[in-house]
């Protein structure tokens, strides 16, 4: 299987959007915005971003030969106090491509890129308590745990913990 890994171009803002969908769609228990909310949306925040290839603000992309199977999203502030770290978000990848370490070899591709960006010295990330594999997969790339946010989420009656977690580059 030939992988590459690469931010998306301004021509993709549209596959974009239809993977961010399926995964809020799929896994709604995994993300912090909802299927409906997201759908409601024009256009997502990200499509802007990719759109105008924003340096800061980007979203890579596992494509095996040509089809769009993951992604993971970079974030990093405007604000000059907070130009010293980002955040990976939105990290997906496609059924039937999971547990092939694809979001590990995605998620260090994206860290390469972002930890070239002048004045960048951490990416910082939160994971639901809930996703336990998602938790190990950034312990094995060098994240370390920095704090707990308690009842972060509430759906229903049922609370989830956000786990904050930090790597330095």
């Amino acid at each position: 299987m030939f992988m590459t890994y690469r931010k998306l171009r301004p021509e993709e803002s549209g596959l974009y959007r239809s993977i961010r969908l399926e995964s809020l769609q799929l896994y709604p228990d995994s993300f912090c915005s909802t299927y409906e909310q997201q759908l409601e949306k024009e256009k997502l925040g990200f499509e802007n971003y990719i759109e105008i290839e924003h340096p800061d603000k980007f979203i890579m992309g596992a494509f095996k030969e040509d089809e769009l199977i993951g992604i993971c999203g970079f974030h990093r502030s405007a604000d000059d106090w907070h130009q010293h770290r980002g955040e990976i978000i939105q990290v997906y990848i496609r059924a039937g491509h999971q547990g092939q370490n694809i979001s590990m070899h995605l998620i260090s591709a994206c860290m390469e890129i972002a930890f070239k960006l002048p004045g960048l010295e951490r990416i910082e990330l939160g994971v639901l308590s809930s996703s336990k594999a998602a938790h190990r997969i950034y312990e094995k790339l060098g994240f370390e745990e920095y704090g707990v946010q308690k009842n972060y989420l509430k759906k229903g009656e049922l609370y989830q913990d956000q786990i904050f977690m930090v790597k330095t580059g």
